[in-house]
């Protein structure tokens, strides 16, 4: 019993200095944000302004025939984002077509997209003659949870895609139609890889791919999935189409599959266009600091053999085979699955790449801190208002996706170590630096022994929701956690899982 007390004593005296160490330190760091001429608590960061935007697309895009007023820099451009029926995506979306762009916005919410279209017309000034918007519908007999009710469109059948209704890049060089909208159900891999095909079939090059499609479990999960329900079964509420982790599937496989068929396109954007110019294609990872959870055990594969079929701990669907704080640590999991994903293609790029490393494709990770999007919960409604009033936000270029528009248009000598296989990723606050350290967070003491990881990570967090507004910058790069980069041989098996995995939709 003495040595249970002892026990108890030195884990509450350890918790008492940690608790202490982030709060003081955070409190130094607010007072001096407080009294800087950048950020107090009467002047909130607004994120970068448009002219900025111009500016940083106009170097990227229009180097060897720069125009001082050509506030169309990415015309001839193709982006194609995911989870663009809302949020950070549908910001992005018409942000990118008001640069000139052409937009592929891919979401399963139908009405969200038909919102997106409206949006974009309505405020974009264009020409009428390039008014005209495409709609494809994607989609399949899914139970995946929709933000809207609309199911209109779910009985497509991916075998028989009617491929006439569609046209290649020489014909939207004609009309003009510069946003093409489909209906992607990310649960399921088959609308994933029904969506690529239609995107190559008329596209000869993507510039851009963002994946940015998230969702995370609500926080009654654990309530949903006990209660009786003679007619339903609540379990199907958290299952990918194929039978696996819905989140896992949603916010990592799905994107997974789709840069894998995207790749031949992303090369083909270092053709030289009528200015003259080249460029990288770019793949943006919409990651979080929430990574910081996890310490990358639940994404190994069993035995680490990539010819045991069950996979990573964090994709399971079997609660027997699933890890105690499964739906906790699903979303982290995720997003730490993501930096993986971002560091093995700038790894494998650099070894497949036959031209010079100055037309490489490019691989970039980018963290919105807490913003005031839709992804919590069944319906994406939860805590909305909550962090409306203390997230940043993303509207009309907010801070809240100032790290997403540089990891789009900076150059890469900016991005640094952001990109590829480096060790970071573009953030837009300094509070993380100070309250996720990595010598506390990621030590075998607080991750194994105590087992304190989770709910540091979760208390700072919090922190980090009411202080990271005083503490935004314009750029920043920032270094994840040591898990995310320090072991190769990990990141490499993972990805060669994930191919394996996803090899029946190539």
């Amino acid at each position: 019993m003495a040595k249970i007390s002892v026990t108890r004593y030195d884990r509450t005296r350890s918790f008492i200095i940690i608790f202490l160490l982030l709060s003081s330190i955070n409190i130094i760091r607010g007072v001096n944000s407080l009294t800087s001429t950048t950020a107090t608590a009467t002047s909130l960061p607004r994120g970068l302004p448009y002219d900025k935007i111009v500016e940083l697309s106009q170097k990227r895009y229009c180097t060897n025939s720069p125009k001082s007023n050509d506030n169309e820099p990415m015309k001839g451009r193709v982006a194609v984002i995911t989870g663009a029926a809302g949020g950070i995506g549908g910001e992005i979306s018409t942000l990118i077509y008001r640069l000139g762009g052409t937009v592929i916005a891919l979401d399963r919410n139908t009405n969200g997209l038909e919102q997106l279209r409206n949006k974009i017309l309505s405020q974009v000034t264009i020409p009428v003659q390039q008014q005209e918007v495409v709609v494809r519908v994607v989609d399949s007999n899914s139970n995946f949870n929709s933000d809207s009710d609309d199911s209109s469109n779910s009985d497509a059948d991916y075998n028989n895609i009617n491929r006439s209704n569609t046209s290649n890049s020489d014909d939207d060089d004609n009309d003009e139609s510069r946003i093409w909208t489909i209906q992607t159900n990310h649960e399921d891999l088959s609308s994933v890889a029904s969506t690529a095909e239609l995107i190559k079939s008329r596209y000869n090059h993507i510039d851009l791919l963002i994946n940015n499609a998230g969702m995370t479990y609500p926080t009654d999960i654990h309530q949903q999935l006990t209660m009786e329900d003679e007619e339903n079964d609540n379990r199907k509420n958290v299952l990918s189409a194929h039978g696996k982790d819905l989140v896992f599937t949603v916010n990592y496989l799905s994107h997974f599959l789709l840069t894998e068929k995207l790749l031949p396109s992303l090369y083909s954007s270092n053709n030289d266009d009528d200015n003259n110019n080249k460029e990288n294609g770019r793949i943006v990872h919409i990651t979080s600091t929430y990574h910081w959870k996890v310490d990358g055990n639940e994404l190994m594969i069993p035995d680490v053999s990539l010819d045991n079929d069950d996979g990573p701990i964090a994709y399971q669907s079997d609660p027997k085979k699933q890890s105690s704080k499964h739906f906790e640590r699903s979303y982290a999991d995720t997003k730490l699955a993501q930096l993986w994903h971002s560091r093995a293609i700038g790894s494998r790029l650099k070894k497949r790449q036959q031209i010079s490393s100055s037309n490489t494709i490019c691989s970039v990770c980018a963290c919105p801190t807490w913003a005031s999007t839709y992804i919590a919960g069944n319906d994406g409604s939860e805590g909305k208002e909550f962090l409306d009033k203390y997230a940043y936000s993303i509207l009309n270029c907010g801070p809240g996706i100032t790290s997403s528009i540089n990891a789009i248009f900076r150059q890469d000598d900016e991005l640094d170590d952001a990109i590829n296989d480096g060790s970071s990723f573009v953030a837009n606050s300094r509070i993380v630096e100070y309250l996720y350290p990595a010598n506390i967070l990621s030590s075998d003491l607080v991750t194994n022994k105590l087992k304190w990881r989770d709910v540091l990570t979760d208390f700072a967090s919090v922190l980090l929701l009411l202080l990271q507004k005083f503490t935004h910058e314009e750029l920043i790069i920032q270094q994840t956690s040591p898990e995310s980069f320090q072991d190769k041989q990990k990141i490499d098996q993972f990805y060669e899982w994930s191919l394996k995995e996803v090899q029946q939709w190539l």
